[in-house]
């Protein structure tokens, strides 16, 4: 695993813009990512000197899995396959969070007995996707309520379904399938905003690439910091921009609809750091990394802060 000493020698000067370097790049987020949607439409890679050549994943999970395995130079995805990457003592270093997700929800059905309050889940059956941040989430929101719940195990297609048929009174989702519960649950639908958790969308380097080619490391940063500018000062061209990387993942109206429910900034903070390392001590106390101990120093090490901090130091405080 990488030590902050080996980051922070990383640091080097922005030297004039050479050749183009080809990144290989893990996608597949784009509303969760407007700035990497808008740098892939506006061309702002190349014009940072970057030749992207992208992959789309189903999920994060997979993308990081491509990354460490080295089929990826960078990748994009939620906190939490890095929590599990640093309790496993994989190699990669996250270098930015690209943006926060502030109105998760936990949705269940009125004639079951749910309201907008947690306290109503207690003893009920709550679906989720066991082993990742949904059920993070739907925990630490039962935890901070004081009550227990029966939960039941389903993939994040099934949710909905098994909602909709009766089999669960509440499911814990992934965001974007808060609009297919809407249209089929209508105004049964009871959704209870969540407190405690915000998905925290990330950029992650490999270990090979952070280590040699910190400029190429710090290009596709800074596309990404410009990517923000044109995220702040033009919304409809952002939003187009992110429906076209999207396609049919997500429609015109629903990535409207849930704009401002995005805090997107490139950056890195100590906020990063704390949630990875309670994610991590749920992980261990789930008995999902054996013999670890989840610490601040464990997460604070796989922060690739050298790239950020060289684009922008004003980005950085952790």
């Amino acid at each position: 695993m990488f030590r902050r000493s080996l980051f922070a020698a990383l640091a080097v000067p922005a030297i004039p813009q050479a050749q183009e370097r080809a990144v290989r790049v893990g996608g597949g987020l784009a509303a969760e990512a407007p700035q990497y949607a808008v740098a892939l439409e506006r061309g702002l890679f190349r014009e940072a000197g970057v030749n992207p050549a992208v992959t789309n994943f189903p999920t994060g999970r997979e993308a990081f899995e491509a990354l460490v395995g080295g089929q990826l130079d960078v990748a994009l995805m939620t906190e939490f396959p890095a929590v599990v990457g640093a309790l496993r003592g994989q190699r990669f270093g996250v270098m930015a969070v690209l943006s926060r997700y502030t109105a998760s929800r936990i949705m269940g059905r009125r004639r079951a007995g749910i309201t907008e309050t947690v306290a109503s889940l207690a003893g009920k059956k709550v679906g989720v996707t066991v082993g990742t941040n949904t059920h993070f989430m739907l925990a630490g929101e039962l935890a901070a309520a004081g009550i227990t719940a029966e939960i039941v195990n389903a993939g994040p297609a099934d949710l909905v379904p098994t909602l909709v048929r009766g089999d669960v009174d509440a499911i814990a989702s992934f965001p974007s399938f808060y609009a297919g519960a809407r249209r089929a649950v209508g105004a049964d639908l009871a959704e209870i905003p969540v407190r405690g958790y915000q998905p925290t969308y990330l950029i992650a380097g490999s270990e090979a690439f952070l280590r040699n080619d910190a400029e190429a490391a710090q290009r596709v940063l800074r596309a990404l910091v410009r990517g923000d500018a044109v995220v702040a000062a033009d919304t409809a061209a952002a939003q187009a921009a992110v429906g076209r990387i999207a396609g049919r993942a997500q429609t015109a109206d629903a990535i409207r609809e849930n704009w401002g429910d995005y805090q997107v900034r490139t950056v890195l903070d100590a906020a990063l750091v704390s949630l990875m390392q309670r994610q991590g001590a749920w992980l261990v106390e789930r008995g999902a990394a054996r013999g670890q101990e989840s610490t601040v120093a464990l997460m604070r090490a796989v922060v690739a802060e050298a790239p950020l901090h060289a684009v922008d130091a004003a980005r950085v405080a952790l």
